[in-house]
């Protein structure tokens, strides 16, 4: 019975309506398996820390983070971005519209921090940074802890990346430093840029940006970890000592010491 059956079941396979219609339905499968790019836009030229930062957390949402990264400036090649930062002059979380530069941007964090106003890392994080941080610090974004986590890893590390990029002075003085510090996560982005001797083409600053955004994302793990496993295990040891002791009587060696960092 069986073998009776194949001639009839072969006939049918290889009969036209049968392909028409299964190529059809392939090719409309195939289709839709088809995936959009999606691009990450931001500024051609010199590359600077807060953008490349931003682009590492968007990388790691699950929006962008098979993004391709374009680099430019003409409004017809950024206008069809799924999202730009640093560039553009908009700033509409709506369209994933991230910049800072224009005249009368006035953001700041919020929470409390009032000394800079957000650059375009503090846009980035503002919005997504809750997300970044499950993400590479294995957390649920609903977790007790996550709003405290967040708020300490801006006042740890983005902070300083917003009001470096806005030309905040951390010290309520003028005078000129004693001393050059060519150490900071800004100088080090920058030296990533082409000396003035190499050759500075589209190519080299997009290799080199792409390291810059490596060398900040290194940074900003690194410092989550330490807000999650150590910031945040001091800060529980912390609350049990202010609940149990008086504050005048907490010794400057006892552990609750430094509370204030907490």
């Amino acid at each position: 019975m069986q073998a009776s059956f194949l001639p009839s079941l072969q006939r049918f396979v290889s009969s036209p309506r049968f392909q028409a219609h299964f190529l059809r339905g392939a090719t409309t499968t195939c289709s839709c398996m088809k995936r959009k790019m999606v691009k990450i836009g931001t500024h051609s030229g010199t590359f600077h820390c807060d953008e490349a930062l931003g682009v590492f957390m968007l990388k790691q949402t699950a929006q962008f983070a098979e993004g391709e990264v374009v680099r430019s400036r003409d409004p017809e090649v950024l206008k069809d971005m799924d999202v730009v930062i640093d560039v553009g002059g908009t700033y509409d979380p709506s369209s994933h519209r991230y910049d800072h530069h224009q005249r009368e941007f006035a953001e700041v964090f919020g929470h409390g921090f009032t000394c800079s106003k957000l650059s375009s890392a503090g846009l980035v994080y503002r919005h997504f940074g809750k997300e970044v941080i499950s993400k590479l610090m294995n957390i649920p974004t609903n977790h007790p802890d996550m709003q405290a986590i967040y708020l300490q890893l801006y006042k740890a590390f983005i902070e300083s990346v917003d009001a470096a990029d806005n030309g905040v002075n951390p010290y309520d003085t003028a005078a000129p430093p004693k001393y050059l510090n060519n150490t900071t996560l800004q100088a080090r982005v920058a030296r990533l840029n082409p000396r003035w001797n190499e050759a500075y083409t589209d190519e080299t600053l997009y290799q080199g940006f792409l390291k810059a955004v490596e060398l900040t994302g290194n940074e900003f793990t690194g410092m989550a970890s330490d807000v999650v496993h150590s910031w945040l295990p001091g800060r529980g040891y912390v609350k049990v000592c202010q609940f149990a002791f008086p504050a005048n009587l907490l010794s400057p060696l006892s552990p609750c010491a430094g509370a204030s960092s907490f």
